[in-house]
């Protein structure tokens, strides 16, 4: 997965207060706290919501192979 940020040359601007009320949608970029490393952030981009699908190359270097998962 290609990394959402290069965060050496970009500045991110957070609003901490649309995800406390459930306002995430799609295209939005969510931050959360590693579980693994609880003192590391994560970036990633909200690709959907519930009850979307979202089609995915299985294997993208290899093939054109697709599938759809219900969120």
């Amino acid at each position: 997965m290609l990394p959402t940020f290069d965060l050496t040359n970009e500045i991110v601007l957070l609003d901490r207060i649309s995800t406390k009320h459930g306002n995430a949608g799609p295209n939005d970029v969510v931050i959360l706290q590693s579980p693994e490393i609880p003192k590391t952030f994560l970036t990633k981009g909200n690709i959907g919501v519930e009850d979307d699908g979202v089609t995915y190359l299985v294997d993208p270097r290899n093939s054109d192979v697709a599938e759809t998962l219900a969120i």
